[in-house]
């Protein structure tokens, strides 16, 4: 079975649109629009700076990492597995 061409764009352009209209459907992010959103983020470039700013994203980065890490830590589930018996 051929595909043609058109076919292909078109149903790209279908699956983008369904994207898009998806985005918009969602609720904001911890009900805040995107006016909030960027006056937050120009409030915080005035505050830091704008060389502070990836310091701190950097920062904040490596902590969540860590904690990623940490939950996913085998050390961590068997000191659960344990303070549950413990419980039970």
């Amino acid at each position: 079975m051929q595909v043609s061409a058109y076919t292909v764009r078109e149903n790209i352009a279908a699956e983008v649109y369904r994207l898009f209209t998806e985005i918009k459907e969602q609720p904001p992010m911890f009900g805040l629009g995107w006016p909030e959103v960027l006056i937050i983020a120009g409030v915080g470039l005035l505050i830091f700076g704008p060389k502070k700013i990836p310091e701190i994203g950097s920062a904040m980065g490596k902590t969540l990492r860590g904690f990623k890490d940490e939950l996913n830590n085998e050390s961590s589930s068997e000191y659960l597995e344990e303070q549950q018996e413990k419980d039970s």
